[in-house]
Order: structure tokens, then sequence, then C-alpha cells
């Protein structure tokens, strides 16, 4: 649960990560009457897909492969929340999504050699800066 970018003010909005993206929803405060927590549905932020996997997909396959549809994204490690984005750790990269538009904003190749196996991500509520782990 963090405060939602958009809306009334106070208002707060959840993240909550799934297999195939994030599930964010606006929580009604106080909870009206007639018992519904939510301001309206809840809707999903899909995980961005990984530039090497659209690559391959676009370079070989055959007939019926490049009739299915593409496999779903593999889920991330680690999530964390700005005001603004949702930023996610990957095995082999990092992302950054846009909270509003649903968008990747920023996508960068990790470094496994230089940096180690990524285990995390995480945000200093207080200072807004993020620390990937690995």
């Amino acid at each position: 649960v963090d405060a939602a970018c958009v809306g009334p003010p106070f208002s707060k909005a959840l993240f909550w990560l799934t297999g195939v993206g994030v599930l964010s929803a606006i929580i009604n405060n106080p909870i009206e009457a007639d018992g519904a927590a939510l301001e309206s549905p809840p809707g999903i932020i899909p995980f961005p897909p990984s530039p090497k996997a659209s690559a391959s997909a676009r370079t070989g396959g055959n007939l019926i492969s490049s009739l299915l549809p593409p496999p779903p994204p593999p889920a991330p490690i680690s999530m964390a929340l700005t005001k603004y984005h949702i930023v996610f750790l990957f095995d082999d990269r990092w992302a950054v999504v846009s909270r509003i538009s649903h968008e990747v904003v920023q996508q960068q190749d990790w470094a496994r050699k230089t940096h180690g196996i990524p285990r995390g991500v995480a945000r200093d509520v207080h200072g807004e800066r993020l620390w990937i782990c690995s």
C-alpha cells in the first residue's frame, strides 16, 4: 500500500505482485457503507518483456511458433514503488514502469560479472532512495 500518485489527496493505492503483473487498485478511505474497499475494479500492470526475448522472437522460429502468442515475461525477483514508478528487478535486468501510463520508462541489463547475482530492491521511505542488493 502506497500513496496514490493520482486521485484525491490522502488516497492509498494497493500494489500486489502476481504471476502476470502487478495488480493495482485505489482503496476507499473510509470504506463505504456497502463494504466496498476498492474505489474501482483493480487493473494489472504487466511485467515489461525482456529486450533479449523480443529480439529472439523476431529472429527465428517456425510457422507454428509464429502463430502462438508469446509466453509471458518471467516474474521479477523484487519490486519497489516510487511516487510515479514501479521498479522491477529481474534476474538479468532492472526496469522502471510508469504507474500512470504503464509504459516502460527505462530498462538496463544487469552485469552479473561486475555486480553479482541480483537479490532484491528496497526503497528508503525517508530519503526516497532505491537500493538494489546483490
